[in-house]
């Protein structure tokens, strides 16, 4: 049971914020706009169209609650109907611009090329001309009326559906999952519309409401320049039009019929912008539990012989239900010139706890209680402004992903000399000698990173670097501003073993030579061990162990059963390609190289390409399972794609003597629909895979059966089947991709870093379920890893890749 305060603090804080406040004031206002649009169809209190002499341009009253117009009619009875017509034009309008240019959209995105190009400069040439101008000729050709008035509108909104589309499905068919469903044999309607689209709704729904509110006020524009719904039938462009000339005599004309207008258009903005998102007000829940833990924060008394220490961290996640606690509890401290490591799998909050030490909390996330101290003085009770001269200057951080961290439009250089400036800027010296002095302090810190060639570095974007490079320079930045702590989360998981051992001594050398303190989160135990002093275990939010770490004796003995089995999965020994005997051939490779487009091309001129995998020749042999080891861009996924018929710029002779290959890919989660269900998933595959049409019986018993029978396999609970990819954990993500690829039926399966995304203690498990179904099945297998140990483990045998060519 949760302690009295915590539980007070949660319905306290949480109470008020669970609703959307704008998304209610927006179905309020579309509420308002369309009662009496709906009470029109079935009750009218005046004629709209019946012309009162007698009461000609009336001002609002009890008879006329909005007056009446220049022929006597009730104004309120014609905005009524008025409205009615303009909604229906602009439905009428946007479902033909969104239905044509989705499907123009989906065509030219999925499949690129020149009939992507032609359409796009036709596009281009459209959008040029404003589109009231445009529906002004496409009316004009086919003369005035109500429903030529939508098909103009209509064909005017069509190209900026397409361009949004286009551009959704441009990066959609790069997907996965998407991939996998062009192995499994999916037909392009089938993945456009059931594998894409749907992941296309948070961009298409948004920007069908807006179309809405674009093309009411395009019918507005027509009806106002009398090109619109003609007389005696009204709409709110036609009122408005109308009403000009008694804007000073009788105001209320015109006044009613634009704020009907406003009021739609700012309802339908309002929806569209909040449509989906929670109403909880994170910023005012963080201000209001600060207030009841920083008195905690001043009764704790803290070490200031520690560089680092942090005292009962506690850091929860803000739901309607109540504030979720991920860190409960954690404290450790950190000496001056300590490595500290910090090991855990996936979702034990070790990178979370760090966020926190840096006061990068998420913003649906808050500190519920402790405090982080930096040499005796707290963190979190330090203003914001304070904060930001701490947070890089004397503690800085290095982030698993370079590539996203740094920014794209600066030089390295200018990235590096920025931190000079924000931190320790030398305002006493002028301007010339200043820049000399920030160019050499750059160029020292860079070569301090490990990084060669400095002077040339400084004028490249962080693209032009490799993925080790720029994690030096993300060290080089660390350094640059004297940091006394380093905190590095992943700073090795995306790049390959010679690179990531580099980085590692670079590391230790900065410990050695300025006495850095630096706290290294990993979940690789086999990291931890090279450079740490100690390291803390981390699960379920919580510290449950720690461990000291000798150069030459490695880690103390672990007392927890976790502690043991993280260390006995990370240093295992076991073999599993023992007693694999080769047979037949089932592919071969002869002179195969692959390319890559390096310059876009025109409608009437080809791309330039680019050649990434040279001249390869390559034979797989029945029952092997053979390992393609190589560093990141040395083009051995894109060999195996090409295998796989996934690339288009192949030449050379790919022979197949089997089935084309199932593939299980890198990340799972990607790898698997995200709209579909587990269920869904394993259905489709036995669909496509043809097992339906080899037998007589009906197709809910043989998928009944083969989902049974492959959940077993793949040691799988049946409850899962009616989740979605985003609830469950990674490792049920990549046996659900291995069933997947299992139903397909191929005897060659394509094993792309299958395990590389898994938690430590999970990769036996999949290894040892790989080599059961391989013997099971009488499959065979081609294993892509950076892992050397893990391919000499695993494979009958393993060649090697360096710049697209085998070793």
């Amino acid at each position: 049971m949760k302690p009295k305060k915590e539980q007070k603090m949660n319905a306290l804080e949480i109470k008020y914020n669970k609703l959307n406040i704008k998304l209610i004031i927006a179905i309020v206002l579309l509420a308002v706009v369309s009662t009496p649009v709906v009470l029109n169809l079935f009750w009218q209190p005046y004629d709209p169209n019946f012309m009162n002499y007698e009461e000609i341009l009336e001002a609002p009253s009890a008879a006329h609650i909005f007056g009446t117009d220049n022929y006597g009619r009730d104004i309120y009875a014609r905005i009524a109907d008025g409205a009615l017509l303009t909604f229906g034009i602009a439905f009428i309008t946007v479902s033909i611009g969104a239905v044509i240019g989705t499907i123009i959209g989906a065509v030219t995105g999925y499949f690129g090329g020149r009939v992507d190009e032609l359409f796009m400069r036709i596009n281009d040439c459209l959008a040029s001309f404003p589109s009231v101008l445009l529906a002004l000729v496409v009316v004009s050709v086919l003369d005035l009326g109500t429903l030529n008035v939508c098909i103009a509108l209509g064909i005017v909104f069509i190209p900026s559906f397409a361009r949004v589309m286009r551009a959704e499905f441009l990066a959609g068919r790069e997907r996965d999952h998407v991939l996998n469903a062009r192995l499994m044999g999916a037909s392009v309607p089938r993945i456009l519309f059931f594998h894409i689209f749907p992941g296309t709704l948070p961009v298409f729904i948004p920007t069908v409401m807006l179309g809405f509110n674009n093309a009411i006020l395009a019918e507005a524009g027509l009806g106002f320049l009398g090109l619109g719904v003609q007389p005696p039938d009204p709409s709110l462009g036609r009122m408005l039009s109308e009403s000009k000339t008694y804007l000073i005599s009788a105001p209320w004309y015109a006044f009613f019929s634009c704020l009907f207008m406003v009021i739609a258009i700012f309802a339908v903005t309002m929806l569209a912008e909040n449509i989906g998102v929670q109403g909880i007000n994170y910023r005012s829940v963080r201000k209001r539990i600060s207030r009841v833990i920083l008195e905690n924060i001043r009764k704790i008394v803290p070490d200031p012989g520690k560089i680092l220490e942090v005292r009962d961290l506690r850091v929860g996640y803000i739901e309607k239900e109540g504030i979720e606690e991920v860190i409960k509890g954690i404290s450790f401290s950190l000496d001056k010139g300590e490595i500290l490591g910090i090991v855990g799998e996936s979702g034990s909050g070790k990178s979370l706890s760090s966020y926190s030490i840096m006061g990068l909390i998420p913003d649906k996330a808050c500190m519920t209680g402790g405090g982080v101290y930096l040499s005796g003085k707290p963190l979190n009770m330090s203003s914001s402004k304070a904060n930001c001269r701490i947070r890089g200057g004397r503690i800085a951080m290095i982030f698993q992903e370079p590539q996203t961290c740094l920014n794209p439009v600066l030089t390295v250089g200018q990235q590096i000399t920025e931190i000079i400036d924000l931190h320790d800027p030398d305002n006493s010296l002028r301007r010339a000698e200043r820049e000399k002095k920030k160019k050499e302090r750059v160029i020292r810190a860079m070569e301090d990173a490990g990084l060669k060639d400095c002077e040339m570095l400084l004028t490249k974007y962080p693209h032009e670097l490799s993925g080790g490079m720029r994690q030096r320079v993300m060290i080089a930045m660390a350094l640059v501003s004297r940091a006394e702590v380093i905190i590095a989360d992943e700073p090795t998981t995306a790049l390959d073993a010679k690179v990531a051992d580099a980085v590692l001594e670079v590391f230790a050398d900065i410990n050695r030579r300025f006495g850095t303190s630096i706290i290294l989160i990993s979940h690789d135990l086999k990291v931890i061990e090279k450079v740490c002093d100690r390291v803390l275990i981390m699960q379920d939010g919580l510290i449950t162990e720690e461990l000291t770490v000798g150069r030459s004796e490695g880690f103390s003995t672990p007392s927890s059963e976790y502690g043991k089995a993280l260390l006995e999965a990370a240093f295992s020994e076991r073999r599993y390609n023992e007693g694999e005997v080769q047979g037949n051939l089932l592919c071969e490779l002869k002179d195969v190289s692959v390319s890559y487009p390096r310059q876009a091309g025109t409608i009437f001129k080809r791309g330039k390409l680019r050649e990434v995998v040279h001249n390869v020749d390559l034979r797989v042999f029945e029952g092997e399972t053979l390992g393609i080891a190589g560093d990141s861009g040395c083009g051995k996924s894109t060999l195996v794609k090409a295998i796989a018929g996934l690339l288009k710029h192949v030449t050379g002779e790919i022979t197949l003597n089997t089935q084309t290959p199932a593939m299980v890919f890198q990340d799972p989660h990607a790898s698997l629909c995200p709209t579909m269900t587990v269920r869904q998933i394993l259905e489709e595959t036995i669909k496509l895979s043809g097992a339906l049409k080899r037998t007589d019986r009906p197709d809910i018993d043989v998928k009944e059966e083969m989902i049974r029978k492959i959940l077993e396999d793949t040691d799988l609970s049946d409850e899962l089947l009616s989740r979605r990819v985003s609830q469950l954990s990674g490792g049920q993500k990549q046996r659900i991709s291995i069933a997947s690829a299992l139903l397909l039926n191929r005897k060659l399966i394509i094993l792309d870093e299958p395990v590389s995304a898994i938690d430590v203690t999970l990769r036996e498990q999949l290894l040892d379920l790989l080599s059961g179904l391989k013997k099971k099945h009488g499959l065979t297998y081609i294993l892509i890893s950076h892992d050397e140990a893990l391919l000499e483990r695993f494979c009958t045998r393993v060649v090697r890749m360096s710049d697209g060519r085998f070793l």
